[in-house]
This record gives C-alpha cells, structure tokens and sequence, in this order.
C-alpha cells in the first residue's frame, strides 16, 4: 500500500505465469476499445458461449448482451 496518495511503480505487485504466452496486445488505452477487445477475446474463447463468456468476465448475461450491442459485435 502506498503512504502516500500518490501511486508509484512499486504499489503494483505484477504476477506472470510461467511459460503463458499472452497473444493479447493493447493498441490503445481508449477503456471502451480495451473493452470491446477483451469482450471478442473472451467470446472467442467460449467458442461464443454466452453464459461461458459472462461468468468468464464476471458480469450477467444481460450486461454482455448489453455491452455486445454498444460495441455491434
């Protein structure tokens, strides 16, 4: 925790997994572009699995549906 209401570089504890290669690379930090491609990484994952791919984002069914119509996908 940080002393200060700063944060710095050594707040953050990063943990990597051994031997997982991350295919996932940011081409922006707009939240709603991070959002819509971690939502078609997820839906590609569960094979397009909605209720796999809900409970794997921790939101319902509904907020899915909801966000996968903002983003036309």
């Amino acid at each position: 925790m940080s002393d200060t209401n700063i944060l710095e570089d050594e707040d953050f504890i990063l943990t990597s997994h051994p031997g997982k290669v991350s295919d996932f690379e940011l081409a922006t930090f707009n939240l709603d572009e991070v959002e819509k491609q971690i939502i078609m990484k997820v839906l590609k994952k569960s094979q397009g699995n909605i209720s796999h791919a809900a409970q794997e984002l921790g939101i319902t069914r509904t907020s899915l549906y909801r966000r996968m119509e903002k983003y036309a996908l």
